[in-house]
């Protein structure tokens, strides 16, 4: 064959039919789903590849030096005497020690052996006395239940370094596929566990939210929570100040950050609000205790911003503080514009110990509504980059009507068109408040 100016002679192999059976083996083992079935095919090629010769599988992993699991002795009469169970799900089988095969192992090197004496051997003297010359390689890979390959062979000196050689390149093949497929395996049990960690982890999650909603006099409340994963670090609450529900703590947060990192430190949050809201004095003085609280657990970096309003149902009074979290809007009666409750402000919680917190107050009028959200929602963004923004917010409340529900129903209607399929980057909470 010629090439520009290479000339090149291909030798024929189609008449190897160890090349051959190579080769098959090859591509049988790319289309391995697991180790136990790439392992199952090498002992049938090995089977195949040496008739009329006896073949063993050991094991050694997580064994002393010179001790080993049978986990296949096939003599070449075709008589199986170990079943051949999954090693990667059954490391129960009998661990031996002392003998020839435990001498064989001991350094973990490829070994041609000749002349074989069984009558000795504590195990496998009679099982094993007829064969006289061994060819043992070892699976180099860190990790898998098998570690040795054995043929054995009835004639005292059949066994040659070419031997070793091939079967070797053979083993290491292998051993490096099943290497693979192991952590393939390993990986997916892993992952198949977290993902039902993290499914148990929602539904706790969501379990803590406020179901159902309260009624309190007055006002009705409604709330749409999504988590831009299964788990989230958004939350709200609704919390009764005394026993006759005179006063509520209406509370919304949002902690940095996503996942079960950011859920973890949410849960904190509520903790530790439901523990301390019945104890302050009003919105402020509860941020210094959920403040002081999260900075001397020290959340690594984490931080939360928060809206805290408590409600006097009979006066209709709101009295509200803000740890950074984006002001709460207002939408005012016909003719006015949008307000926002963002008087009082303060740093986010879990950040300074020492940050100081005030607080403001606003009557509540009937027809008001009161729209409580966190960042995911603002920032949102649609597949062309824009932001669903304040405005978006606002043009959702102009079109809803007077239920809180519809409120909700209006900003998530809104909020998915805008992102038209495009995944959230972030958490999503709203609380609508309506008063009556």
């Amino acid at each position: 064959m010629h090439i520009g100016d290479l000339s090149m002679n291909f030798v024929d192999l189609s008449g190897s039919s160890r090349m051959a059976a190579l080769m098959d083996l090859t591509r049988e083992l790319r289309g391995c789903q697991s180790p136990y079935e790439a392992l199952l095919m090498y002992t049938r090629y090995l089977r195949d590849a040496n008739p009329g010769r006896a073949h063993i599988v050991l094991s050694t992993v997580g064994l002393p030096p010179s001790e080993y699991r049978m986990w296949r002795l096939l003599r070449d009469d075709g008589t199986e005497h170990f079943e051949l169970t999954n090693p990667w799900d059954n490391l129960q089988l009998p661990i031996y020690s002392g003998g020839v095969l435990a001498k064989v192992i001991e350094d973990a090197t490829p070994l041609v052996v000749h002349n074989i004496d069984w009558s000795d051997d504590p195990h496998f003297a009679e099982l094993l006395g007829p064969y006289r010359s061994m060819l043992a390689v070892p699976l180099f890979n860190e990790g898998l239940p098998l570690n040795w390959s054995i043929v054995l062979t009835r004639e005292p000196t059949y066994f040659t370094p070419s031997h070793l050689e091939e079967s070797v390149m053979r083993a290491t093949l292998v051993g490096s596929l099943l290497g693979s497929l192991h952590v393939s395996r390993e990986l997916s049990i892993a992952s198949t566990h977290i993902e039902s960690e993290l499914q148990r982890m929602a539904r706790i999650q969501r379990a803590l939210l406020p179901e159902p909603i309260p009624e309190i006099p007055g006002i009705k409340l409604a709330a749409s929570y999504e988590t831009f994963g299964q788990v989230g670090g958004d939350l709200y609450d609704f919390i009764p100040l005394d026993e006759n529900s005179n006063q509520w703590c209406i509370f919304i947060g949002d902690a940095s950050g996503h996942g079960p990192s950011a859920a973890v430190v949410a849960a904190m949050v509520q903790a530790t609000l439901n523990d301390c809201a019945p104890f302050s004095s009003g919105p402020a003085d509860l941020f210094h205790m959920l403040n002081r609280r999260l900075c001397k657990k020290r959340i690594e970096g984490s931080f939360v911003t928060a809206f805290i309003g408590f409600y006097e149902p009979s006066t209709r009074r709101l009295r509200y503080a803000s740890a950074g979290h984006p002001g709460p809007l207002l939408p005012s009666l016909i003719g006015h514009a949008t307000k926002f409750l963002d008087a009082a402000g303060g740093l986010p919680l879990g950040i300074d110990d020492g940050a100081s917190f005030n607080d403001e107050t606003i009557h509540l009028r009937p027809g008001q509504t009161v729209l409580l959200y966190t960042d995911g929602i603002s920032e949102s963004r649609a597949p062309d980059g824009n932001m669903f923004g304040i405005e978006g917010i606002e043009r959702s409340l102009q079109e809803s009507s007077d239920d809180a529900d519809a409120v909700i129903h209006r900003l998530r209607a809104s909020l998915l068109a805008h992102q038209r399929g495009r995944r959230p980057d972030d958490d999503q909470t709203a609380v609508a408040i309506r008063v009556h």
